[in-house]
């Protein structure tokens, strides 16, 4: 389990790139929104998932799935 210090350790960008996709729905229009590439929205939920461990999102067709985890995390 995670504690408080755990996540000030967090990089803030790895978790608005997660954030981004999860409330557009996708990777293309997180990239839009945040004025990055597709891929560099792709590296930091990549990053984020490393850091956890855990996997948060499924690619489905042209848009993102949370995964169990996912749901477990965003709120936090």
């Amino acid at each position: 389990s995670w504690t408080a210090s755990d996540f000030e350790r967090l990089d803030p960008k790895l978790f608005r790139g997660f954030l981004a996709v999860v409330r557009s729905g996708s990777v293309s229009e997180a990239a839009r929104i945040s004025s990055l590439t597709q891929g560099a929205v792709s590296q930091q939920i990549r990053l984020l998932e490393d850091w956890l461990g855990l996997h948060l999102v499924e690619r489905s067709g042209r848009g993102i799935v949370l995964t169990r985890w996912g749901r477990l995390y965003l709120p936090r």
